[in-house]
This record gives structure tokens, C-alpha cells and sequence, in this order.
């Protein structure tokens, strides 16, 4: 895995994709009812590789978030208890949800390119489809909307 898939932080990445940041619909989506909840230990390795272990459960993750990757090194690389929510590829620690992808799925983190000028004239509309379109989803402010 190339470093390129390390932001120098998280939060500078706008991608909503598998292994990004967790969108508030997928957060709010991935804890309904009926939904499969799996307690699990993680070991947390270097590039954002991640492993989940339960009973009948070891598979290999990947995530951008250097926040995980700080959590484990604080506990010796392993988080004895999280909450694995596969249906929507979310992780929970502690309460914080990290939106998880297969080593394979990972893509390259995407940098917030809103201010180029090729941007300049776009409406609130044509930038959220934008968003969508390249960056897995987005969110838009209410009153950006009721631009002219």
C-alpha cells in the first residue's frame, strides 16, 4: 500500500468513500434496527490496515484515519473492544465511527479542490452532484441551497 492513501490528517480528506470519512447518513443508517452488530477486538497495523477478529470473524480492513492508527499505539496495537456494523462498513470505538474498506477497495484520498477556478460558478446544486459524483457523497448546507 502506497502512501499515497495517508492524508498528513484525516480531516483534510473530503472523500466520503469506503475507508474515508463517515458520511451522517451512513453513520445514522448503520445504527437501525435489526441491523448485524458484531463485537470484535481489532489489531491496529501501520498504513491504515486493520484487523478484526470475533468468533467465526477474521478479515482485513483499511482506513485513512490516523485516529485509529493512534488509538491502537496507545494500547499496544490492539483494541480489546469495538462494534463492527458490516451492512454499512462502519467501525465503532468508543463512539467514534470509522468508515472501513477492504485493503483491495481503498482508494486515494481526496484534497478539497472547491476553490480551483474551474469551480468559480458553480451553483449549490451542480457542486453537491459534483460531490457525489467524485467524492462518494456530500452534505450541503440548507441555506446554500436557496441561492440564486
Amino acid at each position: 500500500m502506497s502512501d499515497n492513501h495517508l492524508p498528513p490528517a484525516a480531516s483534510s480528506c473530503v472523500s466520503y468513500n469506503p475507508g474515508h470519512r463517515v458520511h451522517w447518513i451512513q453513520a445514522r443508517k448503520s445504527w437501525e434496527p435489526d441491523q448485524p452488530c458484531i463485537a470484535v477486538s481489532v489489531t491496529v497495523h501501520a498504513d491504515g490496515i486493520i484487523d478484526l477478529h470475533a468468533k467465526d470473524l477474521d478479515i482485513t480492513m483499511w482506513t485513512h484515519g490516523h485516529e485509529l492508527e493512534r488509538l491502537g499505539r496507545r494500547r499496544g496495537g490492539v483494541i480489546a473492544w469495538a462494534l463492527w456494523l458490516p451492512r454499512f462498513h462502519v467501525l465503532s470505538v468508543n463512539g467514534t465511527l470509522f468508515n472501513l474498506a477492504t485493503p483491495e477497495d481503498c482508494t486515494e484520498c481526496l484534497r478539497d479542490d472547491d476553490d480551483l477556478p474551474e469551480h468559480a460558478g458553480e451553483t449549490a446544486v451542480e457542486r453537491a452532484l459534483r460531490h457525489a459524483r467524485e467524492r462518494g457523497g456530500f452534505t450541503v448546507r440548507a441555506s446554500d441551497l436557496n441561492q440564486e
